[in-house]
């Protein structure tokens, strides 16, 4: 059992706060992890698709004993009148030895917190937020999953990407579709070690604030890949290539 802490960093106009920020947090969030969660915090159209129902999945390492899962949405409109729609993302603190309980898989830990109904959007700010209890585990590595991400991904895409996430380059992977299963069996491939060293995301804007490991870039945003495509120390591979290595 793990126990989970809880933040919202979104838009608010709250007495003396306004704009974006830290809106909520569980008692168990401390000032130096709602300083840092702050720098990370996704603002005002930071998501990269201009679909409303468009969403990114984080994971970045919160000090040397936390980590962060985060689901990024759009959730009603800012109180400013501004347009795009307003950004909300649920923040959760995981610590080190609850990740061990599911080989430092982040996504599978994503799919426990989706089978306990815990990622809820609400509207509408909760007054408070509480700690909860991440029952379970599961294991990083199953014959099972590789076989099915190999079939719908194929082997040598899986492997490129398992081999890309293990260097020091910051990856841009070039995707249209939901790479959140092709993401899993590559991780799948790593040491529980190696997969704490990979943060990602699956959907918000690339920015110094935010120094993910590994970004996904739809395949519109052209303009964008040409500068990462030119800029040193960052590998840019597109989906597209990986599947015709098949």
């Amino acid at each position: 059992m793990m126990v989970v802490q809880q933040a919202i960093f979104t838009s608010v106009a709250e007495q003396q706060r306004e704009g974006y920020q830290l809106a909520r947090a569980s008692r168990g969030i401390t000032s130096e992890m709602a300083r840092e969660l702050s720098i990370w915090g996704p603002a005002h159209d930071s998501l990269i698709s201009d679909v409303h129902e468009a969403t990114s999945v984080n994971f970045h390492p919160l000090g040397s004993e936390h980590f962060v899962l985060s689901l990024t949405t759009r959730n009603g409109s800012e109180y400013s009148g501004r347009g795009g729609g307003r950004i909300y993302s649920q923040i959760l603190v995981l610590p080190r030895e609850g990740m061990m309980r599911f080989d430092n898989h982040p996504l599978l830990v994503l799919e426990a917190v989706a089978a306990s109904g815990r990622w809820m959007v609400d509207p509408h700010l909760p007054d408070t937020l509480l700690s909860f209890r991440l029952v379970g585990s599961a294991a990083g590595t199953s014959a099972d999953r590789i076989a099915k991400c190999r079939a719908l991904w194929g082997e040598e895409p899986m492997e490129q990407l398992a081999t890309l996430l293990r260097g020091r380059a910051q990856v841009v992977l070039v995707a249209d579709d939901d790479v959140e299963g092709l993401l899993s069996g590559a991780l799948e491939l790593l040491t529980p070690a190696e997969r704490l060293q990979v943060s990602f995301s699956t959907g918000l804007r690339i920015s110094q604030r935010r120094p993910f490991h590994l970004h996904v870039v739809p395949s519109c945003e052209q303009q964008i890949i040409r500068q990462l495509r030119r800029t040193a120390d960052v590998c840019v591979i597109d989906l597209a290539d990986l599947a015709s290595l098949n």
